[in-house]
């Protein structure tokens, strides 16, 4: 018998390997489609974060507000700029 990888719980590789062949093709079907929904579902939430920032830089290019870090004084070169909105005033830190 075939050695389960170590990710795999116990509880999974057990009753895995207690499944028919048939059972077996079965869960590999099913294993697919959570691993395609899960890279889609991934997919779309790393395009909806960037799309995000995008949206966040271009308001703040708009605003003719630097987010290079050099266009400041003394801001270390891996800070960035965070825009808060309160009461329709925008601060920057």
């Amino acid at each position: 018998m075939s050695t389960s990888p170590d990710s795999l719980p116990k509880y999974l590789a057990d009753g895995l390997a207690n499944q028919s062949s048939d059972t077996l093709e079965d869960i590999i079907d099913y294993a697919q489609q959570l691993h395609d929904e899960k890279q889609h579902q991934n997919a779309t939430e790393n395009q909806r974060r960037q799309n995000k920032s995008d949206q966040y830089k271009n308001q703040i290019q708009e605003q003719d507000v630097s987010a290079d870090p050099d266009d400041h004084d003394a801001v270390p070169a891996n800070a960035y700029v965070t825009v808060k909105q309160i009461d329709d005033r925008q601060y920057y830190y």
